[in-house]
């Protein structure tokens, strides 16, 4: 069974986890609340996570900056952790392969 959502959300993720693997709704919940929990506790450690098939996850330090207001104020902007994530080229290649429909974005 393929779900085309225009936004995908955790509801429908877990519906089809349920279908695909024949697990319950809450087992899969527990599934993909330990997912995130454990990539997002390894970013907030600068730890690089990477799903094989998918991509990587991991964070990086914006500069520290320095602008000037239209009204002549400066504005500082300090340095910060920033979360990236990149696609496999795998992923890349697969996604390309496949037609576009009207409603895509």
């Amino acid at each position: 069974m393929k779900l085309y959502h225009k936004n995908l959300r955790k509801k429908q993720i877990l519906e089809e986890l349920a279908n695909r693997t024949g697990m319950s709704k809450k087992l899969c919940t527990v599934v993909y609340d330990a997912l995130v929990d454990t990539i997002h506790s390894n970013l907030v450690n600068h730890n690089k996570v990477t799903i094989d098939g998918l991509g990587s996850f991991c964070i990086k330090k914006t500069k520290e900056i320095m602008r000037r207001l239209p009204s002549g104020a400066l504005v500082y902007k300090d340095e910060r952790a920033k979360p990236t994530f990149t696609f496999q080229q795998s992923f890349i290649t697969h996604i390309r392969k496949t037609p576009l429909l009207k409603e895509d974005c």
